[in-house]
């Protein structure tokens, strides 16, 4: 795990030193209407969307049946342990069961997290390779007019930050996608009806 922390603070480190090499200009906003931003929006919700659902035939098939394993014995387990406590079985009948529970609970927790972890790095890697292909989200957002002026660094730069946080987004999820249309929503609504 420090392994992880300190390769997450070189990164930042690298990315910061960047500024430095890059020298870069300043971007410029798109003036966008905010049928234009749910718009969007709504395509990278259908991009996660056909994701997620691949995602999930695909690990469901590989991972279901341990799963579906682990639920049969905790159940079988919690019954015994049920009927026994009806039975005001003694603590030495009872332990073994119980601790067995604990046991087969935590390996569940354990395979569970490990599963989502699967479909975190497997979704950012597709995710990536989305943004990669030419589905990104931070070029929509900017002036056109801005990026011509980009150096040829600054441009690489750009495009990676781009497929990083496109990437990030769609492995994020619909309802990621969802709240955040929901949210930008509210806001313009909000803001709307404040003028006078």
């Amino acid at each position: 795990m420090k392994t992880v922390h300190v390769f997450l603070v070189l990164i930042l480190v690298f990315l910061l030193s960047m500024s430095f090499w890059v020298s870069p200009a300043a971007l410029a906003i798109k003036t966008m209407s905010a049928t234009d931003v749910i718009s969007m929006l709504s395509s990278f919700f259908l991009i996660a969307l056909i994701l997620e659902r691949s995602l999930e035939v695909f690990i469901t098939t590989w991972r279901a049946e341990e799963s579906d394993k682990l639920d049969l014995e905790i159940q079988n387990l919690k019954d015994k342990v049920s009927q026994l406590e009806s039975k005001n079985a003694t603590s030495d009948e009872l332990d073994p069961l119980r601790d067995n529970l604990k046991k087969t609970i935590y390996v569940q927790t354990n395979y569970r997290s490990q599963t989502q972890r699967i479909a975190l790095y497997t979704g950012l890697a597709v995710g990536i390779a989305v943004a990669t292909a030419g589905i990104r989200m931070l070029h929509l957002l900017v002036d056109p007019n801005t990026l011509s002026t980009f150096s040829e660094g600054q441009m690489g730069f750009f495009r990676v930050a781009d497929i990083i946080l496109t990437g990030g987004l769609i492995a994020g999820g619909s309802d990621g996608i969802h709240k955040i249309a929901n949210v930008y929503d509210n806001f313009m609504n909000s803001t709307a009806t404040k003028k006078p």
